[in-house]
Parts: structure tokens; sequence; C-alpha cells
């Protein structure tokens, strides 16, 4: 113990000399970060993202007629978390998504052909498109012209000879805690509109805390008043962008919203002026 405190000691003693290099290094590595992150350009749109639907009103107003985003800033810390988040996110997607291929090959359950899920919904009446596959083919990219969504579920499969949507989440710890039998509203929201448009009423949604690894399942069946509640939340939604009128806020999505200096501009109800 007395050889690790003294060592301890003269680490103590240089370690003046290195904070500077520390620092400077942590904002080199911070440079090379947002390289591989550019920020993307908004865009006006004439569909709705499902996984922004059930978020805060006026975000998903202001992505529909492609308001500029706020810059990036580059001296908050915050900016950087995020980026990470993102990513540690999107390397968790994948691994999951080399599961359920694994699993396929087990004999557990079997990962249907996106193109075929797009035809079948037609088939039911569905006015759904399949657009194309993802560049390493495991997703489908839908539109729905019935509710105006765009789309790529993180999977689509048959187990115990039943359909489902699959729906990825990576979460934080707290938000984890909170999940018991019931997906959280706003990736609910997201799940019905899977079912709106493939006409498949069931949703598995994969949980996984991303401090711990942990996971919870959560499986969803969808009712058909689940269906309208849906909706009438975009066409309440799509209201306002027709009208050019900013929707309420909901100041529970503002730590990852896009839109925070926009926003500030705005009192509930005012008219949108392009």
């Amino acid at each position: 113990m007395s050889k690790i405190k003294n060592l301890k000691e003269k680490v103590g003693m240089v370690k003046s000399r290195t904070e500077d290099l520390e620092e400077s290094f942590l904002k080199d590595i911070r440079k090379a970060q947002v390289s591989l992150n550019p920020q993307w350009d908004s865009y006006k749109s004439d569909t709705f993202s499902p996984s922004s639907l059930g978020f805060c009103k006026r975000l998903v107003f202001f992505k529909r007629l492609g308001v500029e985003k706020d810059k990036r800033d580059l001296t908050d810390e915050w900016t950087y978390n995020v980026l990470g988040i993102l990513n540690s996110g999107t390397s968790r997607h994948e691994d999951i998504q080399d599961e359920l291929e694994e699993a396929e090959e087990l004999g557990i359950l079997k990962n249907l052909d996106p193109k075929e899920v797009g035809k079948e919904a037609k088939q039911q009446g569905l006015n759904t498109e399949f657009l194309k596959y993802s560049d390493d083919g495991r997703e489908g990219k839908f539109q729905n012209d019935d509710i105006k969504i765009r789309f790529y579920p993180d999977g689509l499969i048959n187990y115990n000879g039943k359909d489902y949507v699959v729906e990825i989440k990576t979460i934080s710890l707290f938000g984890f805690n909170k999940i018991d039998t019931e997906p959280l509203e706003k990736h609910l929201i997201q799940g019905v509109c899977y079912s709106i448009a493939l006409g498949i009423d069931r949703v598995i949604f994969i949980y996984e805390d991303r401090n711990f690894g942990k996971r919870k399942v959560v499986a969803l069946e969808v009712t058909e008043e689940m269906k309208q509640q849906v909706k009438d939340r975009v066409e309440d939604i799509d209201g306002y962008v027709q009208d050019k009128i900013v929707p309420p806020k909901n100041t529970d999505f503002c730590n990852y919203c896009d839109w925070n200096s926009e926003c500030k501009k705005w009192d509930e109800g005012e008219k949108f002026k392009e």
C-alpha cells in the first residue's frame, strides 16, 4: 500500500505539467468527433417521422416546415455528450440486429422481407409503399400516405407463428427504470404508426439501458382505439402545419431539441412567418 501511495504522490507532483496536454487532446479529439458527425441541414418535408411524432408538437412542426436548426454550440460539453449518446445508440441497434439474424440461424424466429411486408400491406388496402432497402439490406424504407409518414422499422419478424414489428431503444437508466409493462408514450405512438402503415398489430420493443446494458422487452398489441388516437394526433399537427400556426410546446423534450432558439421566438398559437 505504501508503494502505491508513493506512486500516487509522484503522479500528483507531475500532474500540473500534463494538464495542458490533457485539455488540448480533449479539444482536438472533439474536433474529430464533430468531423465524423456533420450536422444535417433542415429540409421541408411533406411527411412525418414516426420517431418524432410522440415528441413536442412544436418540434414536429419545425421539422415538417424545414425550419433551420440551431447551430451546434461547440463550447458546450453537452453537444459532445449528445453526439456520443446518438452514436452509442446506433452501434447498439446494429448489434441487436445482428442478434436477430443469429436468432434466425438458430431457428428461433424468421426475419421478414420488408418488400414482401409492403406488398402484403397494399393487399390489405393500406396506402403504403415500399421505397427501398437500407444500404446494409437489413431495413426497409416505407411511406404511408394515410397518416403522411416515412420510416425505417428496426426489424420485421415472425416469432411463434405471429408477425411483429421490432423497435430497438437505448435509453438512460432513469428512463429504463420507468418502464414496466408498457412502452414509453412517445415510443407507443411510434409503434402504432408502424401498425397503421404495415397492417401488423403487434410490436416488440427492445429496451436497453445504456449505462449497464440491461434489457427489457415490452410487447404491444395495437388496438383500433390506439390507431384512432394516433390518427387524431397526426391530423392535429398537420392542421398546424397547413395553417402555419405554431403549436403548443412540451418542455419535457427541450434537452434534445434542435430548434430551441427558434422556439423561444414564439408564443403558443402565434402565426408562423416564413
